[in-house]
Order: structure tokens, then sequence, then C-alpha cells
């Protein structure tokens, strides 16, 4: 077991087996950070899908501070700046 696996808030006089461990520093971390590498595929997937909508609403924002308000057309755009914006992470050798 490395660093990285033990538990990220340990409970002081309680032991911790594979029954009790609650979420490891790296997964605690990886959540807090929004990079998907906690080596759960399950839970990489939730966080890819977080920092989508994140990503996605600050494209909404700029958007939306150009003043001309196109709900409709933005939300799209928006989206579609997002996934671009991961796809490009991606590529280049970004953990997302």
């Amino acid at each position: 077991m490395t660093n990285a696996d033990l538990p990220a808030m340990p409970v002081p006089g309680l032991s911790h087996d594979d029954d009790f461990n609650g979420l490891t520093k790296r997964e605690r971390f990886c959540i807090a950070m929004g990079v998907p590498a906690t080596g759960d595929a399950e839970l990489d997937k939730i966080i890819r899908a977080g920092v989508r909508q994140q990503h996605a609403a600050l494209a909404m924002q700029g958007m939306l501070a150009s003043g001309n308000w196109q709900p409709g057309a933005f939300s799209a755009s928006a989206v579609r700046s997002a996934d671009e914006l991961l796809e490009e992470l991606e590529r280049t050798g970004g953990e997302l």
C-alpha cells in the first residue's frame, strides 16, 4: 500500500480495513482538483462529467458577457466548446 492509497481522513483509534477505508488521498485530491486519475473507472467518469459541466458553464458565461442574449444558441455552443477543450487536453497529454 502506498501513501496515496491510505485513507484521506482517517479516524484515530479505528482499524482501517477493506470494508472501511473511505476515500483514499488520491481519490480525494482528484475529486477536489477535477482530475480523473483515481484508478476507479466509475469515479473518473463522474469527475469527467463534472469537469465538462464546469467548462460549459464558464464558456457560457463568456458568451453571455458579450451582451447578445441567445440562450438556446449559447447553451449548445458552450457544451461544444467544453467538449473541444477536453478533447484537446486529452490529445495533448492532459489527464482529462
